[in-house]
């Protein structure tokens, strides 16, 4: 179109109208349609819960007898970002060398599926599990004789994500001496699709992938080795699904 128009004309046009007589009509001869719709809606067959029980079992592994779904969260406080990450690396490091390492392996593991990467942990004979270290939220490090490697997780809980945070995860796991090759950078969120898309999209290149907490906690179920968990860390874990939602 060239030239300049006046849009004020529009206001001048005169709208379509219909008329209600046909719908009217209807409703002389059939009533009130609410019946109808409800006598509808009855015809259509529902599956049975025990069918959907089954599907929600096989997806969130909850046959397993430790499976966290089976005890309560704990309600009584609201736990924030820094509570959490904390709670999970007191339990990476509690109890004996086998159990904190089995723990960190299956972390690892659950991180590596989030992001869709695989990596070969047989050989890994220690691990080291801190929270906060240069401001990473989790930092797990497996030794393996080699060159160190592991996952660095930036854990949000309705905080955004900025600018410099992923870089300095980053170049703080070079300082280790980090094979990237073999580690996981990752960012868990309840809901990653409303974290900033401009910022992942920018570090993707250098490995940052992005996951939900459900995602990530239902992994954790089935790489956790049952003979090193217990009924604290159960509950934990349990928490984590309910602060997650």
């Amino acid at each position: 179109m060239s030239g300049e128009v006046d849009w004020r004309s529009a206001a001048t046009i005169v709208p379509p109208t219909f008329h209600a007589r046909d719908l009217e009509a209807f409703l002389v001869v059939t009533g009130d349609p609410t019946s109808l719709v409800r006598r509808g809606l009855e015809c259509i067959p529902s599956p049975a819960w025990g069918h959907g029980e089954g599907a929600i079992s096989r997806f969130f592994g909850t046959g397993v007898a430790t499976h966290c779904f089976h005890v309560a969260p704990h309600e009584w406080a609201w736990f924030h970002e820094p509570q959490i990450t904390a709670g999970f690396v007191h339990f990476l490091n509690d109890g004996n060398r086998p159990r904190r390492l089995a723990r960190a392996l299956a972390l690892f593991q659950s991180a590596a599926a989030c992001a869709g990467k695989h990596v070969d942990v047989s050989d890994v004979r220690d691990a080291r599990c801190v929270a906060e270290e240069n401001r990473t939220d989790i930092l797990v490090e497996l030794h393996n004789g080699l060159q160190p490697f592991g996952v660095s997780i930036e854990a949000k809980f309705g905080h955004a994500l900025t600018r410099g945070q992923l870089p300095k995860a980053l170049h703080h796991v070079k300082t280790l001496g980090w094979n990237q090759e073999d580690s996981i950078m990752l960012v868990v969120a309840p809901h990653p699709t409303d974290l900033d898309a401009v910022i992942l999209r920018q570090n993707r290149k250098h490995g940052w992938r992005a996951s939900s907490w459900w995602a990530l906690l239902a992994r954790l179920e089935q790489f956790i080795d049952q003979q090193h968990d217990c009924d604290d860390y159960r509950r934990f874990r349990r928490t984590v699904w309910h602060r997650a939602y």
